[in-house]
């Protein structure tokens, strides 16, 4: 068993248009801060082939502050920088996964559950800029659902000193339909496909890893009867590390 603990930064920088009737203008959203969180964790290993993991992330909630300035506006009045704040939440995350050796082979697999629906239905900046009176916020819906990611992977021990990886994932978005997904984040499910190796040599290991993430067209409503349309998005993602044991 395993209890982790740990710092996390936030920094957020959002734009949007001057809301109506406000004929033109732009908002910009700049906040930090920071938050702590932990994450508790287990593995059983019945045979020494075969071991199971258990982990869970616990839910954090950012305190973050930072400007809020609105210019562009023909009304001098609404041209001003205010103090804006937030508490966007990151959320809680629970994960099992899975290992077994057979002869020159291991086969893993990984089942994460991420908990968006308790802590992203929305982002809500906090301001006493003059052009949101009386509300005194920015508020964006998001809305974003619960949401699985499924991996599995082989290693294949070729000798003693080289490991050859296979892989691949699904990673289901929080976004489940297109008036859940917004333009500014127009994100879907993601398929991803990885290969790798690693060389030891006395103290020394080197890995080399190459991911390719390929995502689904999305559409966004955006709360509107217009829908905007995103092409699929790929990625191309190449890793290499150096360890020395000492």
């Amino acid at each position: 068993s395993s209890l982790a603990c740990g710092i996390n930064t936030f920094n957020g920088h959002l734009t949007n248009k001057a809301p109506a009737p406000l004929p033109s203008g732009e908002i910009d959203i700049e906040v930090d801060g920071w938050t702590k969180t932990g994450a508790l964790g287990i593995m059983y290993e019945p045979t020494k082939n075969t071991r199971f993991g258990l982990s869970y992330r616990l839910r954090s909630t950012q305190q973050v502050k930072g400007d809020f300035t609105v210019s562009g506006v023909p009304v001098a009045a609404y041209n001003e920088t205010a103090i804006g704040r937030a508490s966007p939440a990151l959320p809680e995350t629970l994960t099992f996964s899975a290992y077994h050796r057979y002869k020159k082979f291991g086969f893993s697999g990984t089942a994460r559950w991420t908990h968006w629906s308790q802590s992203f239905p929305e982002l809500v900046v906090k301001t006493n800029a003059k052009l949101l009176a009386p509300n005194g916020e920015d508020r964006k819906i998001y809305n974003y659902d619960n949401a699985w990611t499924l991996t599995g992977g082989v290693d294949y021990y070729y000798c003693k000193n080289l490991t050859f990886r296979f892989g691949g994932g699904w990673d289901e978005s929080p976004a489940h339909n297109n008036s859940n997904r917004t333009i500014r984040i127009p994100d879907n499910d993601r398929i991803w496909l990885s290969v790798g190796a690693s060389y030891m040599k006395n103290n020394w290991q080197l890995d080399v890893g190459y991911a390719h993430m390929m995502a689904r067209t999305a559409k966004a409503l955006n709360n509107t009867i217009n829908k905007v349309k995103f092409k699929n998005m790929q990625s191309h993602i190449l890793g290499i590390q150096v360890q020395y044991k000492f």
